[in-house]
């Protein structure tokens, strides 16, 4: 029941009963194609990417759910410009009972707070003037050390609040604001 992991509507079957979920629509795209269309992030951009996911993604661990696929192409935008994890196809459950210490041990989870990394780096790299900001490269180099840190996430998302105010992502093109689709196509 996330607002940040893409919501299920409905289940619905195939003719041959193969299920068909039918999920929301996500408005603005994925935050990969939005890293194709801009330059740079802002710090505060940053935050609002990365910290509810890093505030996410225990929930869907205590679930017994490994997301599997975590990255840009499957963080998408929704219509308030809050990030939604998209991609579940790839999701590999296990067992959800214990203590946090074994959930965060399971391997499905180790991999998913991997990505989680992977991903902050990167979009960290993006930062504007990220190589000459030392606490751009401070968040990094921590970063870099901790992914397998018991309760990384939370103490992820405790720096991302340190580092910057959250604000909303900008979503016009870094050429002037043009749309990446026309709106109509000529015919």
């Amino acid at each position: 029941e996330s607002p940040h992991f893409v919501r299920l509507l409905d289940v619905a079957s195939a003719e041959d009963e193969t299920p068909i979920l039918i999920l929301e629509r996500v408005q603005q795209g994925s935050v990969a194609a939005l890293l194709r269309d801009r330059d740079a992030l802002e710090r505060g951009e940053l935050v609002t990417l990365l910290a509810p996911l890093a505030a996410a993604l225990p929930a869907l661990h205590r679930l017994g759910v490994g997301h599997g696929h975590l990255g840009a192409s499957s963080l998408h935008l929704g219509a308030q410009g809050e990030p939604v994890l998209l991609g579940f196809g790839h999701c590999e459950l296990f067992a959800r009972a214990g203590s946090i210490a074994a959930i965060d041990a399971e391997p499905a989870a180790v991999r998913d707070r991997e990505a989680l990394a992977a991903l902050a780096t990167m979009l960290l790299s993006r930062v504007r003037d990220a190589a000459v900001d030392r606490r751009v490269v401070e968040l990094i180099e921590w970063i870099d050390a901790a992914p397998h840190e018991f309760e990384f996430t939370g103490r992820l998302e405790a720096r991302l609040f340190d580092f910057a105010d959250p604000m909303p992502i900008e979503l016009a093109r870094a050429d002037g604001g043009r749309p990446s689709v026309p709106a109509r196509l000529a015919t």
